[in-house]
């Protein structure tokens, strides 16, 4: 939970310093930084672990390279020439930044809750096997994060003209219809390494593989719409939206782990992630034409 939580302040960091190269005009630069990162980060995380056989090392190992990402957009933020009023941007940063760190918390614990409940319930033997299986759903967050931001300098541009929620919905669900084969795939490779990491006992359940797909696929649709609520400066509405999704996954892990187990937990990240999606989706439909909150 220490380094997933360490992860999560450098992806907060990461957020922050992006922000200021959105207000430069290296908008430009996003997309291959962002996807440049994702690959980094997810591709020497899986490395360690192919090579290590160990899950805290590569823990670890996404822990640091989430920094490692982050100082690399410190450094582009630091090149950027803008103009600073100290006091603004300390009122701005509050601003936006209390709504933001807020609901970046809200949702590491929307994240984490369903592990404790597992354990409660069925012991530390299943809370391994959960944490394999959020491992691989951390991946596919951390691309849906990166994809998502890598779409802001076009949404800005669609902002200046009036952005349009029909193109934003239009992005958002062929987004997560194209993630679909991508994660069946990802997983069918993964249930190909993981016996040779974690032992020839671990296998990946279809009844757990189902819901690992509807997850990954959810999450560009999510973070797409997010990006767009964050473009219009809709902060305070992102934070009741990850209030909300989150206590949807905890309802639904009381609900659903005591007589489904590992599958009734996954399915609980599941409804968090469709409850965020529908929030999110209303709220941008209904600030059409509408900014900061």
């Amino acid at each position: 939970v220490f380094l997933v939580s360490l992860f999560k302040w450098s992806d907060i960091f990461t957020e922050l310093y992006a922000g200021v190269v959105q207000q430069s005009n290296k908008t430009g630069v996003l997309t291959p930084i962002s996807l440049t990162g994702t690959v980094f980060v997810a591709g020497s995380s899986v490395l360690v672990l192919f090579l290590t056989q160990d899950l805290n090392s590569s823990l670890v190992t996404f822990a640091l390279s989430g920094w490692i990402y982050a100082l690399g957009y410190r450094k582009l933020s630091r090149e950027t020439k803008l103009s600073v009023n100290r006091d603004g941007n300390l009122r701005a940063v509050f601003r936006i930044g209390l709504p933001l760190g807020f609901a970046g918390a809200i949702a590491a614990l929307g994240s984490t809750f369903p592990q404790y409940q597992v354990a409660l319930t069925l012991g530390e033997s299943a809370v391994g096997t959960l944490a394999v299986y959020l491992y691989v759903y951390a991946l596919a967050d951390i691309f849906g994060a990166a994809y998502g931001q890598a779409w802001i300098p076009r949404l800005q541009e669609s902002e200046a003209g009036e952005l349009k929620q029909s193109f934003v919905l239009k992005v958002s669900v062929l987004s997560a219809a194209a993630m679909l084969p991508l994660t069946a795939l990802g997983l069918t490779v993964f249930n190909w390494i993981a016996p040779l990491v974690f032992g020839n006992d671990f296998s990946l359940k279809l009844s757990d593989a189902v819901p690992l797909v509807i997850a990954s696929a959810i999450l560009p649709y999510v973070h797409v719409i997010g990006a767009a609520l964050f473009v219009r400066m809709h902060y305070k509405r992102r934070m009741f939206v990850m209030f909300l999704a989150t206590t949807v996954t905890v309802i639904c892990t009381l609900t659903f782990v005591p007589p489904f187990g590992l599958t009734g937990a996954i399915y609980a990240i599941v409804a968090g992630l469709v409850s965020r999606g529908i929030a999110s989706t209303l709220l941008l439909v209904r600030s059409e034409g509408k900014k900061v909150d």
